[in-house]
């Protein structure tokens, strides 16, 4: 489980700090809403699919220490607003 997160942390670090930072900048400085949706259209591209598997690797790792542990937990929980 905690290679798990580290590889998670690892990946979405640079990611945050590169991508996400230029997308924050179009916002502040008022870019053109086709500007900003094609960055971010990008991004999603980009790196959707290994956030996904890498996301999924950590839950899975999660959900069998909570199964193991008997630590209960509600999975299906959304803590954001659905795209």
């Amino acid at each position: 489980m905690v290679q798990a997160s580290l590889a998670l942390h690892e990946y979405v670090l640079p990611v945050y700090r590169d991508d996400y930072q230029r997308l924050a900048k179009l916002h502040d400085d008022g870019a053109p809403q086709g500007a900003i949706a094609q960055l971010s259209a990008s991004i999603a591209t980009k790196h959707g699919a290994q956030f996904s598997a890498l996301s999924d690797r950590l839950t899975a790792a999660g959900k069998a220490y909570a199964s193991r542990h008997d630590i209960k937990v509600m999975w299906d929980i959304r803590t954001s607003p659905s795209q």
